[in-house]
């Protein structure tokens, strides 16, 4: 599996873990409800990069970088390997990712 599918994967397990919920449709309400989870998010995203045998600096980079549009990328999917971009389903909770990876340190020694 290529690597930054298994990126994607994880962020949709993390969402997961956090049970079922739906983002509230005010701009204020949705920061505020990301504020909250982040904190929570980043540690699951690290125990989840454990998990998926990833270096969690790396992933913390290419993530940030992806979903704040300062690097683009595409995600192969379906049997013609179209692609489609990066967590385009996890849309509402981009915001939220972005907080919870630059929480959490780089390095491993300060984790």
């Amino acid at each position: 599996m290529e690597l930054i599918k298994r990126y994607e994967i994880m962020l949709q397990q993390a969402l997961d873990e956090l049970g079922p919920f739906e983002f509230p449709e005010d701009e204020e309400l949705v920061q505020e409800v990301c504020d909250a989870l982040a904190p929570a998010v980043a540690d699951v995203l690290y125990r989840l990069s454990i998990e998926h045998g990833v270096s969690f600096a790396p992933f913390k980079e290419t993530v940030i970088a992806i979903l704040s549009g300062q690097q683009p990328a595409l995600v192969a999917q379906g049997a013609k390997k179209e692609p489609r971009p990066f967590a385009a389903d996890l849309e509402p909770a981009h915001s939220m990712f972005i907080l919870a990876l630059e929480m959490m340190p780089t390095e491993p020694a300060d984790l």
